[in-house]
């Protein structure tokens, strides 16, 4: 089983996405031609204008941040896995470790800062995963164990140590396992295409939002683990 999870697409202000928002039919073709099909504006499903903006960062897995505010890194050299320092301005410290072995990839982080403070805030990362399945029926998000619907449709849940994303079409599943326990969101990640039969959105990945909550003062380690199981 080959699939490339990381071949992601991300959303750009396209040239002809002027012909949606103005949402009238371009120039008529000169006499002597036909028109386009590229020429017209049709739907073949809703669009809407928050489908249409760019995205603001790049569309790869591990992003972090503490509330709104991204972390930014550092590489540092260890001989053994590619080890990230970073933080937020002079008040949270982050570090996070990659670790590769067969078929599992763990990221390790210690989030930690020295400043006081009552309320906790929270740690984010996000993946970005290109299934196979997309939106079809072959596609099937299970958390706790228990099927939550497939990758097409808005999902969040409660704290879970285990996501399971089983696809038929890559012909296997994707296990991620969480230390502490993560509260989780997943979407599917559209872009607008135009083709001869209209505009439409097209699921490039899976959008896999995942939140601890972390308290200043103290030192919060996090475990992500992720494993390709082939079936049979």
């Amino acid at each position: 089983m080959r699939h490339n999870l990381g071949d992601t697409l991300a959303r750009r202000d396209e040239a002809y996405y002027d012909k949606i928002h103005h949402g009238t039919i371009a120039h008529e073709a000169p006499s002597e031609g036909i028109a386009s099909a590229h020429d017209r504006v049709s739907f073949k499903t809703d669009i809407s204008a928050e489908d249409l903006t760019p995205d603001a960062t790049p569309c790869h897995s591990f992003q972090e941040w503490i509330d709104e505010s991204a972390v930014t890194y550092s590489e540092s050299s260890l001989p053994d896995a590619p080890h990230f320092s970073g933080g937020v301005a002079d008040e949270w410290a982050v570090s996070k470790r990659y670790t590769l072995a067969e078929n599992r990839l763990t990221v390790d982080y210690r989030i930690e800062s020295a400043r006081k403070r009552v309320e906790a805030q929270r740690f984010r990362t996000r993946l970005f995963l290109a299934m196979p399945s997309c939106d079809g029926p072959a596609g099937q998000l299970f958390a706790n164990g228990s099927s939550q619907g497939g990758f097409g449709s808005p999902i969040q849940g409660e704290a879970t140590g285990e996501i399971v994303l089983e696809d038929a079409v890559m012909g296997g599943k994707i296990v991620l396992h969480f230390n502490p326990p993560v509260r989780w969101r997943s979407a599917p990640h559209l872009t607008v295409s135009q083709s001869e039969a209209g505009f439409e959105k097209i699921m490039q990945a899976l959008r896999l939002e995942l939140e601890w909550p972390v308290q200043a003062g103290n030192a919060h380690v996090i475990e992500i683990q992720a494993e390709v199981i082939p079936h049979g």
